[in-house]
């Protein structure tokens, strides 16, 4: 281990000292490894610190053409098997001879030339070029090459790093951690020029709808972003939408519905949305603040009924084809309610249930309750309970998913894995 502070000092495993170098005089840059037995460590003059068996030294750089080195700080990289050295200074680049010291001047290439100070990160075969302005250049093999497109080039990039997975991990100073499993597929739409996305419904046909922070909604269909609401009052956390349909419904401070058509907005009414189902192809059920609302849309005009017995605070809905029946969360329980408009409350042990999310699978519905873990419910009623122990605790789930034929399941810190025949599967740890 090396510690750079003042002096270079080399640690065994043991932590114990077993050398040091007295750099003080000198500004010292990232250390560079071009091979298995030695360190280099870059300084502020026209040499470099080589640290090689168990010993340091002091060796002086030489340069084909007639520079001045006695201020560069270079960061030396490797390429196709070749060291490399830029000035971050003068940007002066450089191919390095590790057998002589010496430093031939090479055309700079204009990812180092584009903002005043540079990172430069190394994935092995790949270099990475940051800066002072967003986005990051990436070089492959050839520093002759006409530079590509930048990568996210509204990011300002810290760090890369590759996973065991062949992953590339690009941290940012403000927009979390950016994942690239495939350097010919970037993970995130770089011409997403709109505050942050906070809820996403694909529609195979229109495109994907995305709400935003600021209370737009925006479509993106064959690589184009179009606005097509604005002016919201406050952030879209919620959109409904059914391909069969004409129409959208979200949230933006009122609860609205857009058509794919023309593009007008129909308020639906002065509640939040939380939830919602559709049943056919122009009648969707809202659940809200102010109790469950029936919507339908019918030559372009809408009707709403809202349900007297659910005129309290609803949070999640789920709606079962094959009996046309709903399992509704609500703030005084969870209840259901048939084709005939009959409503039973689900009980444990004669208390409400109160749930996290529902989903809905063949005859069942399938309902997470934090401190009763997994309710099975049907037509007639709840079925079957079904708790989840890890290490002999009880675990308490927040999230619902259904997955192909497997129900998932997340709390804070676990993922379980079902059948929906209630068959425990396992447990992935995060």
């Amino acid at each position: 281990m090396f510690i750079v502070a003042g002096n270079i000092i080399v640690l065994d495993t043991a932590g114990n000292e077993i050398n040091r170098f007295n750099s003080s005089r000198f500004y010292s840059g990232t250390p560079f490894e071009p091979d298995n037995k030695s360190i280099l460590f870059p300084v502020s003059s026209d040499s470099i610190i080589l640290y090689h068996d168990n010993r340091f030294e002091l060796k002086k750089l030489v340069c084909d053409h007639e520079l001045d080195l006695s201020n560069s700080v270079l960061q030396f990289f490797k390429l196709d098997n070749k060291i490399y050295a830029l000035d971050l200074k003068s940007k002066n680049f450089y191919l390095f001879h590790s057998e002589n010291f010496s430093l031939e001047l090479k055309t700079t290439h204009p990812y180092f030339l584009r903002s005043e100070s540079v990172r430069i990160y190394s994935t092995g075969e790949h270099l990475w070029v940051a800066g002072t302005l967003p986005g990051t250049g990436l070089i492959e093999s050839d520093f002759d090459q006409e530079p590509n497109k930048l990568f996210f080039n509204r990011f300002l990039i810290s760090d890369v790093y590759v996973d065991q997975e062949g992953n590339f991990l690009l941290s940012t100073f403000d927009h979390g951690v950016l994942v690239i499993p495939d350097l010919n597929v970037p993970d995130v739409i770089q011409d997403f020029n709109y505050e942050s996305a906070t809820a996403i419904e694909i529609d195979s046909i229109y495109g994907a709808i995305i709400g935003t922070s600021t209370g737009q909604l925006v479509k993106y269909h064959n690589g184009v972003f179009t606005t097509i609401h604005e002016n919201g009052k406050r952030s879209i956390e919620c959109i409904l939408n059914n391909e069969n349909s004409d129409y959208i419904i979200f949230d933006d401070g009122k609860i609205r519905a857009l058509s794919k058509t023309t593009g007008k907005v129909i308020q639906i009414a002065e509640a939040s949305l939380k939830d919602g189902i559709y049943t056919e192809e122009n009648t969707f059920y809202l659940c809200t603040n102010l109790g469950l609302v029936k919507v339908m849309f019918i030559q372009g005009q809408i009707y709403t009924e809202w349900f007297s017995f659910f005129k309290i605070r609803n949070y999640s809905i789920e709606y079962n084809p094959l009996n046309k029946s709903m399992c509704i969360a609500t703030v005084k329980g969870l209840f259901l309610l048939d084709s005939a408009g009959q409503i039973t409350e689900i009980k444990i042990d004669d208390q409400p249930v109160f749930a996290n999310a529902i989903s809905a699978s063949e005859s069942n519905f399938y309902v997470s309750v934090a401190n009763d873990g997994l309710l099975v419910v049907n037509e007639i009623g709840l079925t079957e309970k079904i708790e989840l122990n890890k290490n002999e605790k009880k675990v308490n789930t927040f999230k619902l998913a259904l997955f192909k034929i497997q129900l998932l399941r997340i709390q804070m810190k676990d993922f379980f894995s079902l059948t929906c025949q209630e068959i425990f599967l396992n447990t992935l740890t995060t």
